[in-house]
């Protein structure tokens, strides 16, 4: 088995075939990781949440990390971090724009909508959509020789 840095090339067909993501944030020191289903799109994530403690994380400290995996088997892998900024999604064409782009995958609200617990229904629109600017990524790949 060989590991290797991915080239930028690589690092964006990896973001541009997943839907899966874990989304790292801190605030207070103390970090908090969940996973989110994303889609790609011109140099930027765009999710979609529901109020809560990543969101109120992020509105407190921008800076997120992403970690993006492809494993085939214990030899062959790609592993992608992503680091950017959180950008909440406010104005009508930003938010129809993230709706686009995430619905042409099935359950593409999934886990943003899912919370543990009874859900209070409200008529508000409290669904969040947002976007992490990347600012840089780097991947590593292992492959089978």
């Amino acid at each position: 088995m060989i590991i290797r840095e991915m080239r930028h090339s690589d690092c964006t067909a990896l973001l541009s075939e997943s839907r899966l993501a874990r989304l790292a944030c801190c605030r207070d020191n103390i970090p908090y990781v969940v996973p989110i289903y994303f889609h790609y799109v011109s140099n930027r994530i765009v999710s979609f949440s529901m109020p809560g403690q990543k969101i109120e994380w992020m509105r407190a400290n921008s800076h997120v990390c992403l970690e993006i995996e492809h494993f085939i088997d214990k030899r062959r892998w790609k592993c992608l971090l992503v680091n950017g900024l959180f950008e909440e999604l406010t104005g009508d064409d930003q938010r129809e724009s993230a709706w686009t782009a995430l619905q042409t995958d099935n359950d593409w609200w999934e886990p943003g909508s899912l919370k543990p617990g009874p859900q209070v229904v409200t008529s508000d629109r409290s669904h969040i959509f947002y976007a992490v600017n990347i600012e840089s990524m780097s991947g590593r790949e292992a492959i089978d020789e």
